[in-house]
């Protein structure tokens, strides 16, 4: 089975995750966010260039820059972000490979997968990456942005 979500999304919902634990007044530079999530330096700046371009954060070049949360995306939802980063066909396959509007009754996953795929849609739209903030009033990082869902 493949996974749900590509490489670079799984390191953009990381990232997302740990800037919005971020003081507001912070910047973070992309060394030290490839540092803290353990992820490769260039897959980090090739991410959050792409972060950058969608609007999820904000940047500063230069001495002193860096990388923050854009305060309008604290109330994206996560399933907006897959699609954005991943394409719209997201979910969009049954676990036998087909289609959404597969309607085959010879299909042996279609009466089980259909709810499962609706929940699991329901699910990521009702998430928001505020919904990911927690207080961090003992240098604890949020579990998520360590992580890795593949």
């Amino acid at each position: 089975m493949t996974n749900l979500i590509s490489k670079q999304c799984e390191y953009a919902l990381r990232i997302l995750v740990h800037l919005v634990n971020q003081p507001d007044e912070g910047l973070i530079t992309s060394h030290q966010i490839a540092t803290d999530l353990k992820i490769p330096q260039h897959y980090a700046a090739k991410t959050l260039h792409v972060l950058t371009g969608h609007h999820y954060l904000l940047t500063r070049r230069g001495r002193g820059g860096g990388y923050t949360i854009n305060p309008a995306a604290r109330h994206t939802d996560v399933l907006e972000i897959i699609k954005t980063l991943d394409g719209p066909e997201f979910m969009s396959v049954c676990l036998a490979g087909c289609l959404e509007s597969c309607q085959d009754p010879d299909c042996p996953l279609l009466v089980g997968w259909n709810p499962v795929r609706q929940s699991m849609l329901k699910t990521l739209h009702n998430m928001h990456l505020s919904d990911f903030s927690v207080p961090d009033t003992q240098g604890l990082t949020h579990p998520l942005s360590t992580t890795h869902f593949s």
